[in-house]
Protein backbone atom coordinates (compact mmCIF):
# COMPACT_ATOMS: atom_id res chain seq x y z
CA UNK A 1 0.00 0.00 0.00
CA UNK A 2 2.99 2.20 1.12
CA UNK A 3 4.77 1.49 -1.90
CA UNK A 4 1.53 2.01 -4.24
CA UNK A 5 1.75 5.52 -2.74
CA UNK A 6 5.26 6.35 -3.21
CA UNK A 7 5.22 5.37 -6.82
CA UNK A 8 1.72 8.08 -7.28
CA UNK A 9 4.07 10.40 -5.48
CA UNK A 10 7.23 10.19 -7.62
CA UNK A 11 4.88 9.97 -10.67
CA UNK A 12 2.57 12.53 -9.52
CA UNK A 13 5.00 15.46 -8.15
CA UNK A 14 6.92 16.03 -11.90
CA UNK A 15 3.85 16.17 -13.97
CA UNK A 16 2.56 18.72 -11.34
CA UNK A 17 5.90 20.75 -11.50
CA UNK A 18 5.53 21.05 -15.56
CA UNK A 19 1.83 21.34 -15.35
CA UNK A 20 2.12 24.45 -12.95
CA UNK A 21 4.91 25.25 -15.38
CA UNK A 22 3.88 25.31 -18.94
CA UNK A 23 -0.04 25.17 -18.61
CA UNK A 24 -1.86 26.62 -15.44
CA UNK A 25 -0.78 29.76 -13.54
CA UNK A 26 0.54 28.39 -10.04
CA UNK A 27 -2.37 29.71 -8.26
CA UNK A 28 -5.25 28.50 -10.09
CA UNK A 29 -3.78 25.29 -10.20
CA UNK A 30 -2.82 25.14 -6.21
CA UNK A 31 -6.49 25.98 -5.95
CA UNK A 32 -7.69 23.13 -8.23
CA UNK A 33 -5.56 20.75 -6.65
CA UNK A 34 -6.34 22.05 -3.49
CA UNK A 35 -9.92 21.11 -4.31
CA UNK A 36 -9.30 17.93 -5.93
CA UNK A 37 -7.75 16.83 -2.27
CA UNK A 38 -10.81 18.13 -0.45
CA UNK A 39 -12.82 16.23 -2.26
CA UNK A 40 -10.85 12.39 -2.25
CA UNK A 41 -10.49 13.11 1.83
CA UNK A 42 -14.36 14.00 2.14
CA UNK A 43 -15.36 10.80 0.30
CA UNK A 44 -12.47 9.28 2.20
CA UNK A 45 -13.49 10.55 5.77
CA UNK A 46 -17.64 9.10 5.15
CA UNK A 47 -15.81 5.91 3.84
CA UNK A 48 -14.52 5.56 7.48
CA UNK A 49 -17.52 6.91 9.06
CA UNK A 50 -19.81 4.22 7.70
CA UNK A 51 -17.46 1.61 8.67
CA UNK A 52 -17.18 2.66 12.22
CA UNK A 53 -20.80 3.08 12.42
CA UNK A 54 -20.95 -0.87 12.06
CA UNK A 55 -18.87 -0.92 15.82
CA UNK A 56 -20.79 -0.14 19.47
CA UNK A 57 -19.93 2.86 20.82
CA UNK A 58 -18.33 2.33 24.14
CA UNK A 59 -20.78 2.50 27.52
CA UNK A 60 -19.85 5.50 29.85
CA UNK A 61 -19.96 4.45 33.58
CA UNK A 62 -19.27 5.61 36.76
CA UNK A 63 -15.65 4.17 36.87
CA UNK A 64 -14.36 5.46 33.03
CA UNK A 65 -15.78 9.14 34.55
CA UNK A 66 -14.08 8.52 37.88
CA UNK A 67 -10.88 7.63 36.03
CA UNK A 68 -11.36 10.86 33.67
CA UNK A 69 -11.75 13.10 36.59
CA UNK A 70 -8.66 11.77 38.18
CA UNK A 71 -6.51 12.41 35.05
CA UNK A 72 -8.18 15.91 34.75
CA UNK A 73 -7.17 16.38 38.67
CA UNK A 74 -3.81 15.71 37.97
CA UNK A 75 -3.64 17.65 34.91
CA UNK A 76 -4.76 20.56 36.55
CA UNK A 77 -1.96 19.83 39.48
CA UNK A 78 0.75 19.80 36.99
CA UNK A 79 -0.57 22.95 35.34
CA UNK A 80 -0.34 24.99 39.09
CA UNK A 81 2.64 23.61 39.15
CA UNK A 82 4.21 24.94 36.06
CA UNK A 83 2.27 28.24 36.99
CA UNK A 84 4.00 28.41 39.86
CA UNK A 85 8.01 27.42 38.73
CA UNK A 86 6.91 30.49 35.34
CA UNK A 87 6.21 32.87 38.05
CA UNK A 88 9.07 32.22 40.34
CA UNK A 89 12.03 32.26 37.39
CA UNK A 90 9.84 35.36 36.07
CA UNK A 91 10.51 37.34 39.23
CA UNK A 92 13.86 36.12 39.46
CA UNK A 93 15.15 37.46 35.64
CA UNK A 94 13.21 41.00 35.88
CA UNK A 95 15.98 43.89 37.13
CA UNK A 96 15.62 44.62 40.62
CA UNK A 97 14.79 48.38 40.74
Amino acid sequence: MELGQLLVLAVLVPVLENLFRFVVAERLGTIILSVLVGHTAWHWMTERADRLSQFPWPVLDASQLAAAIRWLMLLLVFAGLAWVIRGVFHRRTQPRQ
